[in-house]
């Protein structure tokens, strides 16, 4: 635009783009079909690792990480989209790129009176407090006094009591800990006679 400026004077330029030059980059490490892949100029990691079919049971969605030239430029945490609401992905792949999804590593179960349980992946610095926030949190029905951390210790499965549950604020995580909080169970009662509204309670 500075250029058709400088020499026709008066004269407007518009320019748009018509195509974009396509990239080949590498995916390995634990992905479902590692390879080469030939992509979209204004592709990201996301694009890249939905057409190789996505992260394998094995790999990590917290440590996904961008090299360029030998040198890591980027390490993206699938986290942070699916349950924080952002992308953390800011650069555009360019040919000669390689995605490499690390294997996952520290793996946390939760069970009983979680809003949303399941298995969740905790980096070195979490605690199991996060576990407990990446879940939703706990129910409604939830029986703080039963509450219990089974950890393998010496070869051996530990189950450990938790008073508080805020103690797991303090707890570094390990790969394959469980974290059990019992339900409270709710019961029936029925309710019949001289009563406005007879029924089961």
């Amino acid at each position: 635009t500075s250029k058709v400026n400088q020499v026709y004077i008066g004269t407007d330029s518009f320019i748009s783009l018509e195509n974009i030059r396509d990239v080949s980059v590498l995916l390995a490490g634990n992905v479902f079909n590692p390879g080469v892949y030939t992509l979209n100029g204004s592709s990201n990691m996301l694009h890249a690792l939905n057409v190789a079919g996505g992260i394998s049971v094995y790999g990590s969605y917290r440590s996904i990480k961008l090299i360029r030239d030998k040198k890591v430029i980027e390490t993206l945490d699938i986290y942070d989209i699916l349950l924080k609401g952002y992308s953390s992905s800011i650069n555009r792949l360019r040919s000669g790129d390689i995605i490499f999804v690390d294997p996952r590593a520290n793996v946390i179960t939760l069970e009983g009176a979680f809003k949303r349980e399941d298995k969740y992946e905790l980096l070195p610095e979490e605690n199991l407090s996060d576990a407990i926030r990446y879940a939703n949190g706990l129910t409604i029905d939830t029986d703080l006094n039963n509450t219990f951390l089974y950890r393998v210790l010496d070869g051996e499965v530990k189950s450990i009591p938790i008073a508080n549950i805020s103690q797991f604020n303090n707890i570094k995580s390990r790969d394959e800990d469980r974290i059990f909080v019992r339900k409270n169970s709710f019961r029936s009662v029925s309710i019949e006679g001289a009563v406005v509204r007879p029924g089961n309670y």
